[in-house]
């Protein structure tokens, strides 16, 4: 049998990894990117996109992994006198969290490509 180097092991890790974390990884870059633009020149849309970014990675991230890991916790702290409310630790955990972030990370991408087309109005003091 032939004895593989350790580049081998590396790349066959990176290659899975990529491929199963290629959306996550492409919202990262982003995020990256969008945080470089924000240090160089801050605006409000900027941050925006910074931020739905950011919340994009960890609603992703939410959704893979820490939402079932954290659920089992949470109902066994907050549900052991009360069995009767094991379903509601599931549901206020696993399935609300994740639309919820999703959509607040859309809004703000959303946001952020809107404001600079949005009206502006001029208000003049009088007086």
């Amino acid at each position: 049998m032939q004895q593989y180097s350790h580049w081998h092991y590396i790349a066959g890790y990176t290659i899975v990894t990529v491929r199963h974390n290629w959306p996550v990884l492409i919202a990262l870059a982003v995020a990256l990117i969008a945080a470089w633009r924000l240090y160089r020149e801050p605006s409000r849309k900027r941050v925006q996109w910074l931020y739905g970014w950011s919340l994009l990675v960890f609603t992703y991230e939410y959704i893979k992994h820490l939402g079932d890991e954290l659920a089992r916790p949470v109902v066994f702290l907050f549900t052991t006198d009360w069995a009767w409310m094991q379903p509601y630790g599931i549901f206020l955990v696993v399935l609300v969290p994740p639309p919820f972030l999703l959509a607040l990370s859309l809004f703000l991408l959303a946001r952020s490509l809107y404001l600079p087309f949005a009206r502006t109005r001029n208000v003049h003091s009088t007086g």
